[in-house]
C-alpha cells in the first residue's frame, strides 16, 4: 500500500511504496539530501523533522549523532528512515534548492574564432535541363566538399526542403569536413553550441554564438550525483559495489545537464535540434560517468583513465538527448589519472600556458588540482579538497 509524504517546505507531497527508504522519498520529490557517507548513517547530512506519522526507534548510533547536533528526540536521518506510514516531515532549510552562482568572468585575452561548427549559404540553380546532375553533388560542389558523410536524412527531407527555401539552403558543416544538417532559407547568422562544466558537486552551462563568441545566457545547478556520494571515491565505491549504479549515476547527471540546456534554450527561443555541437569539462571520474564508461581503472593504483582525449563523437552515440543528434561532442582531455577535463580546459580558459614567469594554477573544487609552471614544465597533482570545506 502506498504511503503519502508531505514534506514541509516546501509542502510538496509524494506517494511512495511501504518500506521505501526516506532519502529516496525525497529524491523523487526533487529535494535530494546530502549523501556524503554514502547512505551509511555516520555522517548526519540527511537529518529530518519528523511532524506527524510512524516514529520509527532510533538505529544503532542514530540518536547520538543527533543528539551532538542538537537536534531533538523526533529528528531521524533520511538515510536509516523506512517509510511505514503516512508522513509529514520537515527538512532544514540548507536542503531547499535555490540558484547556484557561478562565477561569470575571467581573464581578458582574445582567442582566434574559428568554431568547428560553421554555417554557410548556398543557393542552388533551378533543377537542369541538359545533362542529369545529382542536386546534393551541386551543393557539396558549391561547399567545395569533396567526400563528405551525407545523411541520409537529409536526402530524404531534400524535396520538402527545397520546397519550403526556393533554392536557398544553409549547410550546417562540422570541421569543414562533414556535413550536419540543411537549413531552409540562410540561417549562417547564427549557430549555436553549449558548454557544460560537469563538477562533482555543481554544473554550469552556457548557450553560446558559435559565429560570434557571444555567450547569450548561462545558468548552474547542484549535480544530483551528490545524493549518491560527495566524492568522486564515493561514486566509484558504490558502482563497484553495486554496477548497475553506473547507469544511475549517468542518467541523474543527464537529467541535470538537460534541465540547464532546456532553460538556456528556452530563454533564447530555440529548439535543441538547432543546436549543432557541445562541449564538456569534467574532472576525471565525472567524464567516464557521463559517458557510461567503466571507473574500474580509477579505484586502484596506479589510477589509470581508459582514455586520454576523445574524437569522433555525436550527440546521439552518446546519449546526449538535447541536442542535435549529429551535433559532434567534445570532451575536454584528461592529463592523467584524477586531473582531468576540467583542469585541462582551466588551463586553455585562463591562458595559464602563456604565462613566461613561473606560475601556479590551483583548481579549489570538490576534487582539488594544482599545476606549477617553471622553466623545466608543468607538474600537476590532485587531491580531495571538498573535506576542507566541509
Amino acid at each position: 500500500m502506498p504511503h503519502r509524504v508531505e514534506i514541509l517546505p516546501p509542502g510538496r507531497t509524494v506517494r511512495v511504496r511501504d518500506k521505501t527508504r526516506l532519502s529516496d522519498a525525497l529524491r523523487k520529490a526533487g529535494l535530494a539530501p546530502p549523501a556524503y557517507c554514502r547512505r551509511r548513517g555516520v555522517c548526519g547530512q540527511c537529518f529530518v523533522e519528523i511532524v506527524s506519522g510512524r516514529l520509527p526507534a532510533f538505529r544503532p548510533g542514530e540518536q547520538d549523532l543527533l543528539e551532538r547536533r542538537g537536534l531533538s528526540a523526533r529528528h531521524r536521518l533520511a538515510c536509516l528512515f523506512l517509510v511505514e506510514s503516512d508522513l509529514r516531515l520537515r527538512i532544514p532549510e540548507s536542503a531547499l534548492p535555490g540558484r547556484v552562482s557561478v562565477v561569470e568572468f575571467g581573464p581578458a585575452f582574445s582567442l582566434p574564432l574559428d568554431p568547428a561548427v560553421k554555417k554557410f549559404a548556398i543557393r542552388l540553380p533551378p533543377s537542369p535541363t541538359g545533362e542529369p546532375c545529382a542536386e546534393v553533388d551541386v551543393l557539396l560542389e558549391k561547399l567545395r566538399m569533396s567526400r563528405p558523410a551525407v545523411p541520409l536524412e537529409v536526402l530524404r527531407k531534400w524535396p520538402a526542403l527545397l520546397g519550403r527555401s526556393e533554392g536557398l539552403l544553409t549547410a550546417v558543416v562540422s570541421n569543414e569536413e562533414t556535413l550536419i544538417d540543411l537549413e531552409p532559407g540562410d540561417t549562417s547568422e547564427r549557430t549555436l553550441g553549449l558548454a557544460f562544466d560537469v563538477g562533482t558537486t555543481t554544473l554550469a552551462a552556457a548557450l553560446v554564438d558559435l559565429s560570434t563568441g557571444r555567450v547569450l545566457s548561462r545558468d548552474a545547478c547542484l549535480n544530483g550525483q551528490a545524493a549518491y556520494g560527495a566524492d568522486v571515491i564515493a561514486r566509484i565505491n558504490l558502482v563497484l559495489e553495486k554496477p548497475g549504479r553506473a547507469e544511475t549515476l549517468r542518467k541523474t547527471v543527464l537529467s541535470d545537464l538537460t534541465a540547464l540546456a532546456a532553460g538556456l534554450m528556452s530563454s533564447a527561443g530555440v529548439e535543441g535540434e538547432t543546436v549543432y555541437a557541445a562541449s564538456f569539462a569534467g574532472n576525471t571520474v565525472m567524464s567516464h560517468l557521463l559517458l557510461g564508461l567503466p571507473v574500474d581503472t580509477l579505484a586502484a593504483s596506479p589510477f589509470s583513465s581508459l582514455f586520454s582525449s576523445l574524437s569522433g563523437l555525436s550527440a546521439s552515440a552518446t546519449g546526449i538527448p538535447f541536442l542535435h543528434p549529429r551535433a559532434p561532442i567534445y570532451i575536454a582531455p584528461v592529463i592523467r589519472s584524477f586531473i582531468g577535463g576540467d583542469t585541462s580546459a582551466g588551463l586553455a580558459a585562463s591562458g595559464f600556458l602563456r604565462q613566461r614567469a613561473p606560475a601556479l594554477y590551483l583548481d579549489l573544487g570538490t576534487n582539488g588540482e594544482a599545476v606549477l609552471k617553471t622553466g623545466r614544465g608543468l607538474t600537476a597533482a590532485s587531491a580531495a579538497a571538498g573535506p576542507a570545506f566541509e
